[in-house]
């Protein structure tokens, strides 16, 4: 599944909502490429530039969105943009990092960066996603 997407905060990735059943997912998407179960025994669907994970309840809990997908927040793709984290700290300034992860606990919205801009993926993440403990080891956000 590739195409441009629009982030909405709290809400979903274009038609994907937190929330949504994997048939409901499907029904938008296609079938996936993979089924796996993540760390936390948790399903995630794969698609090509997509990865959703399923909560204990069965619904969407996260988003990933990767190349060759593109992820929109407001008028900018964060995948292609030169400068992505700039952009969504417009959104939320007090982001904090850990381990090539800067996080925007106001939006919900993680950008994890390894080698290069190529690896970048942005994850869109369900209201309460995130608890305080996941995020003890993270730090206030800083340039290097």
């Amino acid at each position: 599944m590739t195409g441009q997407f629009a982030i909405e905060p709290h809400v979903g990735v274009g038609l994907v909502r937190f929330g949504m059943r994997a048939d409901e997912v499907e029904g938008l998407l296609g079938s996936p490429l993979a089924t796996v179960k993540n760390h936390s025994g948790e399903q995630e669907a794969l698609w090509n530039g997509w990865k959703v994970c399923y909560g204990p309840g069965g619904g969407v809990v996260e988003i990933i969105v990767m190349h060759p997908s593109r992820a929109v927040l407001g008028e900018v793709d964060l995948l292609t943009a030169p400068d992505p984290v700039s952009v969504v700290l417009l959104e939320d300034p007090d982001a904090i990092e850990h381990a090539g992860m800067v996080f925007f606990r106001k939006i919900d919205v993680a950008m994890m960066v390894f080698e290069n801009l190529e690896d970048l993926s942005v994850g869109v993440f369900a209201p309460g996603r995130w608890t305080p403990d996941m995020l003890a080891d993270f730090q206030p956000f800083g340039r290097k």
